[in-house]
């Protein structure tokens, strides 16, 4: 094996040698003269590009799901964020930032777009509970309704994953 190599690259290892065979005629494929080797950089876009469409179609499988707790997400309709599992009101998911009243929650599995009503101009958020709170959880279903109602979606694109890491909530290269 090594031996062939030195025939493509030319030399021994010890020193620099000019290639003998051009990199397009070893990745060109093995009926045209090649050694039928794949272009990394284009096959690595390949796959990222695959991997991005099956993250926008296949949302309900646990990498999308992964990635969306790890990096959250910024709303547009909230057709897509799970209002009590994804984080998009904070740091953490709803149900953990509030765990009593997630408890308490009579539809855990909606999104927050099921969870909005739309009235003319304005944008209720229509939240029930199985049952009513106690005195002392009054605080914490205020504190509840200001952090929802400080975070209410626009109502308009998409939604798309957050980069927290990023001030603009972009990634980029």
């Amino acid at each position: 094996m090594a031996r062939n190599l030195n025939i493509i690259w030319g030399g021994d290892g010890e020193e620099f040698k000019h290639h003998l065979v051009n990199w397009d005629t070893v990745c060109s494929p093995i009926v045209n003269g090649g050694l039928g080797i794949r272009k990394i950089v284009a096959f690595n876009r390949a796959l990222l590009g695959k991997c991005l469409w099956r993250f926008g179609v296949e949302d309900t499988r646990l990498w999308h799901r992964v990635l969306v707790a790890r990096y959250g997400i910024v709303d547009g309709k909230g057709n897509r964020i799970r209002f009590w599992h994804d984080k998009w009101c904070g740091d953490v998911p709803l149900r953990i930032a509030f765990r009593n009243l997630y408890e308490c929650a009579s539809f855990k599995e909606g999104t927050i777009e099921a969870a909005l009503l739309l009235r003319h101009e304005s944008v209720e958020w229509n939240v029930t509970f199985i049952r009513d709170f106690n005195d002392w959880e009054v605080e914490e279903v205020i504190s509840f309704m200001s952090l929802i109602y400080s975070n209410t979606p626009k109502g308009v694109g998409e939604d798309v994953v957050w980069w927290g890491l990023k001030s603009n909530g972009r990634f980029d290269i």
